[in-house]
């Protein structure tokens, strides 16, 4: 609340009320991330045991030397990943592996090549992270230039010298951080 009886600006509140669903939309889509097992667990416990529902390749923009890494999706709903450094390679072990189990090859583990990673492509929160910034834009504009969006010469123009003219300390915007430095004395 204002001193001289303002209520409360809604620029401040609806920049809070951005801030505050950007936040929640953000932690109620945060996947837990994935763990990383080894091919001849991916083998052994998983595969050998019909738990695998899905296998999807990507690109891994997170390791330096491997470029792709294969997402394992289980019936039960977990995800476990691979770490890949050829593609072709375990597609051929993988190939090989349900071969020898003696699957037919039309029951084979269903793979598929996906985006790089679907958590951080998410165009709504690419929209909330560019609104808010748009929004802190126009509060520090208005802050700069008189408050309410008008030229700061219609404050100074009613013998108020201390106005958003950048005249003297303590008068807002950019003069408050031009003047900060300087001594009183």
């Amino acid at each position: 609340m204002n001193p001289n009886g303002g209520g409360p600006k809604w620029e401040n509140w609806l920049m809070l009320s951005l801030l505050a669903g950007t936040a929640t939309f953000y932690f109620l889509n945060l996947k837990k991330p994935s763990q990383e097992i080894t091919y001849m667990d991916f083998v052994q416990n998983y595969l050998a045991k019909n738990q695998v529902e899905m296998i999807t390749l990507c690109e891994d923009k997170s390791g330096s030397s491997f470029k792709y890494r294969a997402n394992i999706q289980l019936i039960s709903g977990e995800v476990y990943h691979l770490v890949l450094p050829q593609v072709e390679n375990f597609l051929y072990k993988l190939d090989l592996a349900q071969r020898e189990m003696g699957r037919d090859p039309s029951n084979f583990v269903p793979i598929k090549y996906g985006p790089a990673d679907e958590q951080t492509n998410s165009p709504v929160m690419n929209m909330m992270i560019g609104a808010s910034f748009l929004m802190l834009m126009v509060l520090i504009y208005r802050s700069m230039h008189g408050g309410k969006g008008g030229s700061s010469g219609s404050k100074s123009s009613k013998g108020n010298s201390g106005g958003n003219s950048g005249g003297g300390m303590g008068g807002g915007g950019m003069s408050d951080l031009m003047n900060m430095s300087k001594s009183n004395a």
